[in-house]
């Protein structure tokens, strides 16, 4: 399956974010890597949003960035799919009626 747009431009947006702060800190692709404990090429693909990380990876790179993980992430725009929207969907949902059984306390 290929990334949408949107998704592909999040996605290099974040690996913007961590090439600024590897710059800033002036540390090479491989020196990153070595302090997040992951392999060179795999931050060379964060980068160019090649990649998309496991949250645990984030962790990884934001404590080696010296960063709060938040700052990584944050203000990213949101793929939009049929999971999206049924989410922003859900509050309308919400003030129907609903007509399927409900569990009462016994």
């Amino acid at each position: 399956m290929s990334k949408s747009l949107l998704e592909d431009s999040t996605m290099k947006e974040f690996g913007r974010r961590i090439r600024v702060l590897r710059k800033q800190l002036k540390l090479s692709q491989e020196g990153l890597g070595k302090v997040a404990g992951l392999h060179r090429t795999y931050i060379g693909h964060l980068e160019r949003g090649a990649v998309n990380p496991s949250l645990i990876n984030i962790l990884h790179v934001a404590v080696a960035l010296n960063v709060d993980p938040a700052a990584l992430v944050r203000g990213l725009t949101v793929p939009t799919g049929p999971l999206y929207q049924m989410r922003t969907r859900l509050p309308e949902f919400m003030n129907k009626p609903s007509s399927s059984p409900t569990l009462k306390a016994s």
